[in-house]
């Protein structure tokens, strides 16, 4: 077993009595596009009601707008993707990016000579990345000692729950506030 693996799972606590492994629940492919489709379903579901004009309001924490949390999704799936790809590829991945918020601040100022359409046009393209990208894994590739898992240093749920659906979920109540104020 690779060291650096091994000592994440020991890190995480993982190993409980006699080497047995304990990681979450194995996500299978079909399952993790179920949560795929289902989040975004929801979050679909919620834009829909919020008026156009209300789209683009500074009104979320941070002061931004609807089209910048989609174009932050944007950011945040794009980068997944890249990691992926770089672990089917047989690397390991990229560290991810020391600080957050100026990720997150970069992929909202690129976005904001764009209509909200065209933002949530590229969301949708980038949403239909992930999922083709899962359709293309083999249910190999999900077992939790693959290659691909191990440099992920994550399983393939974990990798892109967090910068997806859970994502989504994440930001829902305050789609859902703009929703309640609106009246809808």
């Amino acid at each position: 077993m690779d060291e650096r693996f091994r000592e994440r799972i020991l890190l995480r606590g993982d190993f409980v009595g006699k080497g047995l492994v304990v990681m979450e629940p194995h996500v299978s492919k079909s399952e993790l596009l179920h949560r795929l489709a289902n989040a975004k379903a929801r979050l679909d579901a919620l834009l829909a009601l919020i008026r156009p004009e209300q789209r683009i309001k500074p009104e979320l924490v941070g002061g931004w707008s609807v089209k910048d949390m989609l174009a932050h999704f944007i950011a945040h799936e794009q980068r997944a993707l890249e990691e992926l790809r770089a672990a089917l590829r047989g690397e390991q991945p990229d560290s991810l990016p020391a600080d957050n918020d100026s990720f997150n601040l970069g992929a909202v100022l690129a976005s904001r000579s764009q209509s909200y359409e065209q933002i949530k046009a590229a969301w949708d393209r980038s949403f239909a990345e992930i999922v083709e990208a899962v359709r293309a894994l083999s249910e190999a590739d999900f077992d939790p000692w693959s290659q691909v898992v191990r440099l992920l240093d994550d399983s393939i749920d974990g990798a892109l729950a967090n910068n997806s659906y859970e994502h989504y979920t994440e930001h829902l109540p305050q789609l859902a506030a703009i929703v309640a104020d609106l009246g809808c």
